[in-house]
C-alpha cells in the first residue's frame, strides 16, 4: 500500500495555523448554554477525567454571579446553600490547538465522564470570525485512560484541471478522509465538496487584493459538477489506518483551566509500521470563569508550565520533503506577567526537549531551545524576541540573523484573517523569507483573588529560495499554564 503521510489535519503541528482570541485576533465558537437540572458528578467519573485533565469536572454559578467548583460529597443536586445554581462541565470548554486554527472538545455521558473527543475545523468563508464544524476524520472514542482510537480510511480521487490555473489547481486536495469504509457514493460526494469548497474559500481569502475571484469561483463551478458526475467507480481507498490518541493533561494544580497535549500515533493497516506521529498542544478553561485583567487590582505574575510543540519543514532541495516533526518542548518554570491594562509578557528561558515521537532520535531529550519573550502591549501589538543559541540540532531559525534584537513586532495591519495569525513577509515572492506568530492570553478563576493564567502562542519563520521552489520552516507552538506566583521576580 502506498505510504502516505494522512492526518496532517488532525491535531497536528501546524506551523502554518495559528488562533485568535483573548489579546489578540478575534473569534472563538460559542458558548454552549449550560444544562440545568442534572445530578452532580461523582468521585469515580472525577477520577476518569483526572486521568485526562485536571480542570474541575463541573462549575456551579449562581444567580447572584458567585462560582463554585462543587465538593463530590455534597448532595446531587442543583440547589446548595440556599442558592440555585447552573452547571457547567468539561463539554462547554473549547481548546484551542497550539499551532492550528483549529479546537479540541471532550464528549461526556450523561454522568460528566469523557468518553470521546472531536476535533473542530473551520467551517466558514475564512473572512471572519471564525466558525467551527467537526472535521472530517470525526469523532475519537476514548478506549483508556487517556486513549481514544478509531480506524482511517482515505479516498482518493481525479480532478480535471484543464482550464484551470496551477495556482488554483495546487491548492484543491485531491483525497478525502473517512471513519467508514464503505461511504455512499452520496456522502463521498459531499465530503468531496466541503473539501473542494475550504480550499477554495482559504485561497479566496489569502488573495491581497480580488483580482482572482472570478477565476476562482469559475473553477468552484467547474470542480462541484465534475463531483456530481463521479461515479463510486471514480475513488478508491489508498489507505487504511489505525490511529490512536493518546491525551495527556500537564496536571498543573489548575482547576478552572488546562493545558496539554495529545500524542498521535497512525500505522497502517497491519497495525505494525507507523505512518505519523507528532504531538499537538492545546489550551483552554471555562469561558464562564474568564476575569478580565482590569479586574485584578494590580500587575499580576504567574509561575507555571509551558509546553510547545518545534517542527521543522523542508522542501525542494533534492530529497523531496524532509520534515522533522514531534519535537514536544517544556519549562515547567515559565512566567506569564499580566498588566491591568490588558498588556502581558510571557518568558520561556528554559525550553527543553521533553519528548520525541518514534521517527526522531532521542538524544534531543534534554537539548534547550532558543530563549523566548512574547510581549503583548495594552493596544494589542505583538513583540516576539528570540534571543540565545539554540542546542536542539536541525531546528535552527532560517533567518535568526535577522530578528531584530528589540524582537518581530506584529500590530493589526499584520493580522491575516484567513490564517488566523500575524504574518511579515519580506524579499519578494520568489526570494525572501516570512515571519508569523500568535499570542493570546486569558485569566480564570471564581473571582479576581482566586486566579489562573494561560497563553496560547506561535512563532513560526520560513525562508524560500531559487524561484520560490524551496522551503525552509522552523516553527513553535504552544502553551502555558498556571497560577499566582508567590513572589515577584
Amino acid at each position: 500500500m502506498k505510504k502516505i503521510t494522512i492526518l496532517t489535519s488532525v491535531l497536528v503541528l501546524a506551523a502554518c495555523g495559528g488562533g485568535s482570541g483573548g489579546n489578540g485576533g478575534s473569534g472563538a465558537a460559542p458558548a454552549v448554554n449550560p444544562v440545568v437540572g442534572r445530578s452532580a458528578v461523582t468521585a469515580d467519573v472525577v477520577s476518569s477525567n483526572e486521568k485526562i485533565t485536571s480542570m474541575a469536572s463541573e462549575i456551579l454559578v449562581a444567580g447572584d454571579g458567585s462560582k463554585i467548583t462543587p465538593s463530590i460529597s455534597r448532595h446531587a443536586s442543583l440547589s446548595y446553600g440556599g442558592q440555585t445554581y447552573e452547571s457547567y462541565r468539561l463539554d462547554d470548554v473549547d481548546f484551542k490547538m497550539g499551532g492550528e486554527d483549529s479546537l479540541v472538545k471532550f464528549e461526556l455521558n450523561d454522568k460528566g465522564q469523557i468518553v470521546a473527543l472531536t476535533k473542530m475545523d473551520r467551517a466558514d468563508d475564512f473572512t471572519g470570525d471564525p466558525v467551527y464544524d467537526a472535521s472530517q476524520e470525526g469523532t475519537f472514542t476514548r478506549t483508556g485512560d487517556t486513549a481514544f482510537t478509531k480506524n482511517l480510511y482515505v479516498y482518493g480521487y481525479e480532478l480535471d484541471n484543464t482550464g484551470i490555473s496551477d495556482i488554483i489547481s495546487t491548492q484543491v486536495d485531491s483525497q478525502i478522509t473517512a471513519d467508514v469504509g464503505d461511504l455512499s457514493i452520496e456522502n463521498i460526494r459531499e465530503k468531496i465538496k466541503a473539501r473542494i469548497n475550504k480550499d477554495l474559500n482559504k485561497l479566496k481569502a489569502s488573495q491581497p487584493d480580488n483580482s482572482m475571484d472570478t477565476e476562482i469561483e469559475t473553477a468552484r463551478t467547474n470542480y462541484l459538477e465534475q463531483v456530481d458526475n463521479m461515479d463510486i467507480g471514480d475513488f478508491n481507498i489508498i489507505a487504511e489506518t489505525h490511529a490512536t490518541l493518546n491525551v495527556e493533561g500537564i496536571n498543573n494544580g489548575l482547576r478552572f483551566a488546562d493545558l496539554g497535549f495529545a500524542e498521535l500515533v497512525v500505522k497502517d493497516e497491519t497495525d505494525a509500521n507507523i505512518i505519523e506521529s507528532n504531538y499537538s498542544p492545546y489550551v483552554g478553561g471555562y469561558e464562564v470563569l474568564k476575569v478580565n485583567p482590569s479586574e485584578l487590582g494590580d500587575t499580576t505574575v504567574y509561575e507555571g508550565v509551558a509546553i510547545a510543540g518545534l517542527d521543522h519543514k523542508k522542501k525542494g532541495y533534492g530529497s523531496g520533503i524532509d520534515v522533522k516533526e514531534g519535537v514536544l518542548l517544556k519549562q515547567n518554570n515559565a512566567r506569564l506577567t499580566v498588566n491591568t491594562d490588558n498588556s502581558s509578557s510571557l518568558r520561556m528561558d528554559n525550553l527543553v526537549v521533553d519528548r520525541v515521537v518514534a521517527t526522531t532520535s532521542d538524544s534531543l531529550v534534554g537539548e534547550k531551545w532558543y530563549d523566548v519573550q512574547i510581549d503583548v502591549a495594552a493596544n494589542g501589538d505583538k513583540t516576539f524576541k528570540i534571543s540565545g543559541t539554540n542546542n536542539v540540532t536541525g531546528y535552527n531559525l532560517p533567518n535568526i540573523a535577522d530578528v531584530p534584537v528589540a524582537g518581530v513586532t506584529f500590530s493589526d495591519t499584520n493580522w491575516k484573517a484567513h490564517e488566523q495569525q500575524y504574518v511579515q513577509n519580506y524579499g519578494d515572492g520568489d526570494d525572501g523569507y516570512r515571519f508569523s506568530g500568535t499570542m493570546e492570553t486569558n485569566v480564570y478563576g471564581r473571582n479576581a483573588d482566586d486566579t489562573e493564567a494561560t497563553a496560547r502562542f506561535s512563532f513560526g519563520n520560513e525562508k524560500h529560495s531559487d524561484s520560490n521552489t524551496k522551503h525552509d520552516e522552523v516553527a513553535i507552538y504552544g502553551a502555558f499554564g498556571g497560577g499566582v506566583a508567590q513572589a515577584m521576580p
